[in-house]
């Protein structure tokens, strides 16, 4: 069994022989959310400036598991990569044009203490103990997906953070509209509260518990940030909130008139994020706590 730095050399070794000369194979390392580093290959063909990236950390799980021999996940690798390959050249050009991305700009919320590498090099707007960072939705010419803005981008751009911050503000609710969903059926399993007195207490209360995230459910957290979305809601049930972040996809909302501690919520977050939540997901172990009537959000444990 080889540790996980051969079996990328090996991979890299194989896919090389294989795929031959007019195949380009590289190993890539990538920086992703709070701090975790994910590595893989990419594969680019001739007559192409696209190159589909693969990461190694499942398929290593696989092969340590005796699920996968590596001459099945090269095999493997090389399916994905004909899959997602495309032919010719994408037009890159588009992103350099403000005007043509400035509707696509939108931001999400990361915890700042992890992410410092991260935040070192792109533009970000400080919240309580998480960050604003902003990225751009690309579907252009064949590729899908998002980028992250760096600095260098707002520099090309002519744009500074303020500007940067405010288109995000008009797009993000729009382009990805909230979503709030009962947590009636749900909340039980996803906080494992059987048993547990606080779990009790919530349970009475699972008609007023709130799953907040977007339409897509990707990074809808930060769905606490759009204008008025908290205030209504907590108009709504009548009573201030507190905010639980399950990950970075979602935040469960809890009114404070609920039979339970912000104590409790804590330690539910925390066995949560150390049990359940991969470490790239996990948005913070604070609890928040939501005032109607100043509509701030500060952190109450």
């Amino acid at each position: 069994m080889v540790k996980f730095e051969e079996f990328r050399r090996d991979i890299v070794g194989l896919l090389r022989e294989l795929c031959g000369p007019e195949v380009s194979i590289e190993e890539v390392t990538a920086l992703k959310n709070n701090s975790v580093r994910l590595y893989g290959v990419s594969i680019k063909g001739m007559n192409t400036n696209v190159a589909p990236t693969v990461y190694l950390e499942s398929y290593y799980e696989q092969y340590y598991k005796g699920k996968l021999k590596i001459s099945q996940v090269v095999d493997n690798i090389i399916s994905v990569y004909r899959k997602s390959r495309m032919k010719g050249f994408a037009q890159l050009g588009f992103f350099k044009d403000k005007e043509r991305i400035k509707n696509k700009i939108f931001f999400k919320l990361v915890n700042f203490e992890k992410n410092k590498e991260l935040l070192s090099e792109v533009p970000f707007r400080h919240y309580l103990d998480l960050a604003l960072i902003y990225c751009v939705a690309v579907d252009n010419d064949g590729l899908h997906g998002t980028v992250t803005i760096h600095n260098s981008h707002l520099e090309a751009w002519g744009l500074d953070e303020e500007e940067l911050y405010l288109e995000a503000l008009k797009n993000t609710p729009e382009n990805y509209k909230p979503a709030l969903n009962s947590l009636k059926s749900v909340v039980g399993a996803v906080f494992g509260l059987e048993g547990a007195e606080s779990g009790e207490a919530l349970r009475d209360d699972f008609e007023s518990l709130y799953v907040a995230s977007n339409e897509t459910s990707c990074n809808g957290a930060a769905v606490i940030l759009y204008p008025g979305f908290l205030k209504v809601i907590s108009e709504t049930v009548g009573s201030d909130l507190y905010l639980l972040p399950s990950s970075i996809h979602e935040f469960i909302l809890v009114p404070a008139c609920s039979n339970v501690s912000p104590d409790d919520l804590s330690d539910m977050v925390k066995n949560v994020n150390f049990t359940v939540v991969s470490p790239e997901e996990i948005l913070s172990d604070s609890v928040y706590f939501y005032n109607r009537s100043t509509d701030k959000v500060s952190i109450c444990a």
